[in-house]
Formats: structure tokens, sequence, C-alpha cells
């Protein structure tokens, strides 16, 4: 049978092979093991679970995360950093936590001097305008350096390689980013091109050098890293789930995307399942069980018992103690009326999308006028929360007077400002075609500098597309259901990168006033810093965005949201809200966990509440409302 799965046409089917235990996902003769799945399935504690069991079995293993919020060192019990360490307890296991931001330092260190060869005598910037420019442009090069210097770590030794990725929707984004990279790599290439042609016309010849030879090396290694992530002999993914529908639909879409990327199913381990929620869709080929847990598993030895539960079947609920002392469930909580945009963030799993429904729902109820529901997680779930149809369209919410909901699609959005852009240009330069090769190899370079935009600029223009919404005000408020907290936060820093990069394209378009005139493509970039600059100030008004971090009971959640909290306010944005998800009991009483009062010591000045645990997720607009109608303040104990 592992033949048969082995075999291209049986590694990129959805049907493959039953798997009795947790560690037999790794007996299948390949290098590379992606963990993907939802935010807050488990990803991280099954690929340290999986790491665990294979350097157990006596190979050597290297286990990595690349979400840019790290909690494989929370997970493992031991400090990570950018470079591997050795794992104690744990013999022949390394670990690291990619920071794709360093990598990408990195790589601008070893070919900074060829970037800015080829942009001075590709362009009319300045040199200070290419310093500028070389800092903030490639977009995707700091993921790509990371999974770059992934390749090098793997390539050093025999070991096994475990990744613990992002959830679904940017590690899709990561499984394209060869494609992306060779948008800025074609942009790069014309500005060598023209190059080749002004030293043919000057002096008749051309000798290509160092940054002709970064060109080539850059095109076979995103060559080389595409084979790779569609190679099954090389790499497979496992999917972690659990059994919650949201969540199982969420694993079904991510399923089919993996197979229309030609890549490797491994096998799909579903976390967390007890006797009264194992779906039948929970169980088959392919699927292992992992019972429900008392406690988290932290820790070689937790992570082990994690492991050895694996097809054992399901497990019985963690026990529940009583309440902490130091606090108790005060008075429903609701959230302030009047804002303009309503922002909810944190860990992937914690439960943004029913929070952000519920929010939403609560707002069109209360009075708070038209409210749009909007999510801009490339892997929304928004329909199956709302048990309505969302997409690209903003639709009315049947029997929510006021609410319509709308799935934005960042990579839509990217391209029309592409194609306007570059049609722009190309109209731009028009009339001096017949000025001969370097005419035509400058339209190439300006066209192609929409390729250089920094990493994330297509997730930007949902928020520009968000402004544009308050400004016409079709809607008096809008609630942001957002990715989780890495690339919320990435979000969140953009619009004064992307600023930086506007003003530098307007600075570069000034170069070809004299030659060309600026028209509408100059427009067109000024009009984009106009909107970026609205964004940043919307975000850091309090009086307009009210922010609510929403976190789960759990050590993995504490750590990352106070991660969150941090960089929040670094950035000038003030949190409205910490709320925390399954903190009640069914009666309305706090649930007894350290973490919880952990999350309330970050809570600081900003109103602290609690959710009810729910058996399953809310679904539907009276589901949620009901949920919503349950949020209580956690406060401490009355005085005696």
């Amino acid at each position: 049978m592992n033949d048969e799965l082995n075999s291209p046409q049986r590694a990129h089917s959805s049907s493959i092979i039953r798997h009795s235990s947790l560690p037999t996902l790794l007996t299948l003769g390949t290098r590379w093991t992606f963990v993907g799945g939802k935010g807050g399935v488990g990803k991280t504690t099954t690929a340290a679970a999986l790491a665990i069991s294979l350097a157990d079995a006596g190979e050597e293993v290297l286990v990595l995360s690349v979400d840019p919020a790290h909690s494989l060192g929370d997970a493992l019990g031991v400090a990570l950093g950018s470079e591997p360490v050795d794992m104690p307890g744990v013999p022949r296991l390394r670990a690291l936590e990619i920071d794709a931001a360093r990598e990408q330092e990195r790589f601008l260190g070893s070919h900074r001097r060829a970037l800015l060869l080829l942009l001075e005598r590709g362009t009319y910037l300045d040199r200070e305008d290419i310093d500028s420019l070389v800092d903030l442009t490639l977009p995707g090069a700091d993921e790509i350096a990371a999974v770059f210097r992934l390749l090098d770590l793997a390539s050093a030794s025999e070991r096994h390689v475990v990744v613990d990725t992002a959830p679904t929707g940017h590690t899709l984004r990561l499984l394209d980013l060869p494609g992306v990279a060779r948008g800025w790599l074609a942009a790069l290439e014309a500005m060598e091109e023209k190059h080749r042609t002004v030293a043919l016309g000057l002096v008749g010849a051309y000798r290509p050098d160092d940054a002709a030879a970064l060109l080539g090396r850059l095109r076979e290694e995103l060559d080389e890293l595409a084979a790779i992530f569609s190679d099954p002999e090389r790499t497979r993914f496992v999917l972690v789930t659990n059994t919650e529908p949201v969540v199982l639909a969420e694993t079904r879409r991510y399923e089919a995307a993996l197979t229309e990327r030609r890549i490797a199913l491994a096998g799909i381990v579903v976390n967390r399942a007890d006797a009264a929620s194992l779906p039948p869709e929970a169980v088959g080929d392919g699927m292992v069980v992992v019972p429900r847990l008392p406690g988290e598993p932290r820790g070689p030895d937790g992570l082990r018992a994690f492991a050895a539960s694996a097809g054992a079947g399901p497990g019985s609920e963690a026990s529940t103690i009583d309440g902490p002392p130091e606090l108790r469930a005060g008075n429903p909580f609701q959230p302030p009326l009047g804002r303009t945009l309503y922002v909810v963030g944190g860990k992937g799993g914690v439960g943004k999308s029913t929070v952000a429904s519920a929010l939403a729902v609560q707002l069109a109820r209360r009075g708070g006028g038209r409210v749009l529901l909007l999510s801009v997680d490339p892997a929304g779930s928004l329909a199956e929360v709302l048990g309505v149809p969302v997409n690209a369209e903003a639709r009315a919410v049947p029997g929510v007077e006021g609410l319509a909901a709308q799935q934005l699609e960042a990579e839509s959005a990217w391209r029309s400002f592409q194609r306007e852009y570059r049609a722009e240009a190309e109209q731009l330069f028009a009339g001096l075609m017949g000025g001969g090769g370097t005419a035509e190899a400058d339209r190439r370079v300006v066209e192609r500098l929409i390729y250089l935009a920094p990493p994330g600029i297509d997730e930007l223009m949902t928020l520009v597309q968000v402004v544009e919404l308050t400004e016409d005000r079709p809607y008096d408020a809008v609630v942001l259901d957002t990715a989780p907290a890495g690339h919320l936060l990435r979000l969140l820093e953009l619009p004064a990168v992307a600023l930086d990069w506007a003003r530098a394209v307007l600075r570069m378009l000034l170069k070809y006033r004299e030659v060309a005139g600026l028209g509408a493509l100059a427009g067109r970039v000024l009009a984009l810093t106009r909107d970026l600059r609205a964004v940043r100030e919307l975000l850091q008004d309090p009086a307009a965005t009210w922010l609510v971090a929403v976190a789960l009971p759990e050590s993995l959640s504490v750590a990352e949201t106070r991660r969150l909290l941090s960089r929040l306010r670094g950035l000038g944005i003030a949190p409205g809200a910490l709320l925390v998800n399954r903190a009640l009991t069914q009666d309305g009483a706090v649930r007894g966990s350290a973490e919880i009062l952990a999350l309330r010591s970050l809570a600081e000045a900003v109103p602290f509440a609690g959710t009810t645990d729910e058996s399953t997720g809310p679904v539907g607009p009276d589901a949620l409302a009901a949920f919503a109608s349950r949020w209580r303040e956690i406060v401490p104990p009355k005085s005696s």
C-alpha cells in the first residue's frame, strides 16, 4: 500500500491509506512534512509531537516554525530563536523558529550590492532613492528568504524536516510564493535588460556580471523550491482539524487547495475528538483521531503522551475545577456603539469569526444602523458561522435588519490595481516608442515597478477598501473579521511601509516627467498614498476604531495574546477590550484556570470579559445573538 501511496496519481488523490497512529504519518519516505490547518486546531502540538516521535524512533529531525506568530518554543517548553538548538531530553532533535524579517535582512546582506546595481543602472533613481527601494521592495522576500534558509538547513544534513506552518490562508500563500517571486524577478530582469540595451547601444557589447548572475541563481532556486513543494517523493502535508463544523469545512477546502497545487497529503489528524462530537466524516482513510486530553500537552513528556493517545479512540472531557477566587463574572458585556470600525483579532482558532459575527448581529439589533460584517482572512469562515452564503459582494443577512456580510478578496483587488497601473504605464510611454530600444526598456521597467511593492500590499488593499466604505458611508459601522495574529500585525504595520514605497515610486516617476510627463499613472500612485495615510489615521483613532482581542484560556493563547497587545500598542493602536472565549461555564461562572488569571493581568486598563463554553459553535443570527447575550465582564470579587 505504501507503493500505491507513493505513486504520483495516488499521492494527489484525496483518498489515502488508513493510519493507526500518529507517528506512522512520518514513515512515508519523504524528507519534508508540513503540518497545516486552521488556526487553533493544534498544528504546533501535532508538529512537535510528530518530530519527537520520529526522533525517538532513531531519525535525525529538525522541527521548525514558519508561522509569524511562533508558539513552537512554548509547546516544546524551550526558548527558541532563529538558529537551531538541541532539544533537551530528545536526542537527535533540533528546533528553531524562523524569523522572516531577520532572514530578509540576511538575504539583503548577501545580495544588496547586486540589487543596488540592478536598480541603479535600470532606473533614473538616485542612490538615496535606490537604497530606500531595496529596503522596502521584493514582495514575499521575507518569506522567500525564510524558505531559502529552510532549504539551506535541510541540505546541510540528512535530517527529516517537520514544518509547523501558519494558518490556512497564509500557508497557501507561502506555497504560491515561487510564482509571486517570479513577478519581482521579472521586474529586476527588465532593469538588467535596459542595462544590456544601453550597453549594446553605447559600446556595442554587453558583459554579464554579478548582478546578472544573481538573477540566474534566484530563478534556479525558485524553480527548485516549486519542484520540492509538488514532489510527493520529497514533500507531504499533514492536515490537522477538529470536529467543529466550521473547522471541518475549512479542512475540506484546504485539502482541495493542496490537490489543486499538486501537493501530496499524508493524512489528517482529527484533534480533541470525543464520543459525542465525532461525526462520520471525521473517521476514515487517512484519518488519525486524537482524543480530548485533560490539560495541555507541553514539553517532551506531554507531547509523547499526545502522540501515544492518537488512534486510541475518543477520550473523555477534561475536568473543570471551580473558578479562581480572584475573579467572578460581572455585568453583561456589550461593545460600545458609535464606532466606525470594529476590528476582531487574535490567535488562530480562538473564535474570531464567531465573535465578529456575534458582534455584528448585536450591533445591528441594538440600533447600530447599517452594519457590514467583512472578512479579510484569506481562509474566511463567515459563511459557516452565519449559515448563509458569503462571497465577494456584500449581501444582506436574512433575519437581521441592516446587516450585510462580505468576504473581501485581497488578490482580486490588487490584481485590478496592477492591471490599471500597467495600462497607464503603457499609455505614459506610448508617444515615445519611436525613441528606440531605450524607451521600450524604460517602459518595461516602469510597468514592472508594481511587482516591487512591499510584501502583503495585496492584503492592505482590503483596508483601503474599508476606508473607502467608511468615507462613503454606505454603512454606519464595519466589523472586520481578521486573519490570525501574526498576519494581522503585518497587515497593521503595512500602511507606513507601503506609504514609503508609494513615495519612492512617485519620486521615480518624477524622473521621467521631462521625458514622458506624468499623466494618470502618477495620479493613481498619489491617490494610493492618500488612502494609505487614511488607513493609518483610522486605525490609530480610538474614537473611530474599536479593537477587541480574542483569546482562549490556554497557555499558547496567553503567550500570543501578550505579544499581540504589546505590538498593537507599539503601533499606536489602543485595544478596546480583551474577550476570553470559553472562559465561563454554561451557568455563567468563571472557569478555574491559571490562564484566565494570566490573561486578566494583560488587560490592564481595557475591559476584560468572557464567553460561555459552547459544546458546538453557534451558527446563524439567532444563535449568535444568544451567544453574545451571555458575554460577561470578568472582575475581582466584591469586597466583603
